[in-house]
């Protein structure tokens, strides 16, 4: 199932009109509402205070760093652990909620479109 998500999810991103973020400007990107998809490897992972786990990309423009932020139970579809992420490629197509200086951040609460490669 995972497979078959995965492909529906990569053919979905291949089609979109809207340039991948490695094409966009860092301030384009940390502009809240901006939509974005994104394929990128996880830098690290880090839980927040408030429950959350936070996936830091890593991008071919490291000025314009992108995170994605879901909530424990999303991450145990993909891994036992946050840290078990890291190295791994991860697809996602969102809008950014929230903007700190270069930082985007795409909150994936209700209804996510996130793939992770094994």
């Amino acid at each position: 199932m995972h497979g078959f998500f995965l492909l529906v999810l990569t053919a979905g991103l291949a089609s979109s009109t809207t340039p991948p973020l490695s094409a966009m400007t860092a301030a384009e990107a940390a502009r809240p509402g901006q939509y974005v998809h994104v394929r990128a490897t996880i830098a690290r992972t880090y839980n927040a205070r408030s429950g959350y786990v936070f996936l830091n990309l890593d991008q071919p423009r490291p000025a314009c760093l992108l995170e994605v932020v879901v909530k424990p139970e999303l991450v145990g579809k993909f891994a036992a652990a946050p840290t078990q992420l890291a190295g791994r490629v991860v697809l996602v197509q969102g809008y950014v909620q929230a903007a700190e200086g270069s930082t985007a951040q795409i909150w994936l609460d209700w209804a996510p479109v996130l793939s992770i490669a094994p």
